[in-house]
């Protein structure tokens, strides 16, 4: 219906494999030259209402919306 109606196709670069491992950049002036820059999360899908992506913080049990992120689509959450 989008194409019909708009007469192009619809942009889904931005849609990601559901549960794939993200890593999520962790914001701070506290790291040190060779501390981890990222968290592993699960990717969960896209936020309704805008485009960023929703994830899921295993070890605090949250739900995170971050843009900051790097999707390893062929390694599945374990």
């Amino acid at each position: 219906p989008f194409e019909g109606w708009y007469g192009r196709k619809p942009n889904l670069g931005y849609l990601k494999v559901f549960g794939c491992t993200t890593h999520v950049k962790t914001a701070g002036t506290h790291l040190k030259k060779l501390d981890d820059r990222s968290r592993p999360m699960v990717y969960l899908g896209v936020d309704e209402g805008c485009k960023a992506p929703m994830l899921l913080d295993v070890t605090g049990n949250k739900v995170v919306v971050s843009r900051d992120i790097i999707c390893e689509e062929s390694i599945p959450w374990s």
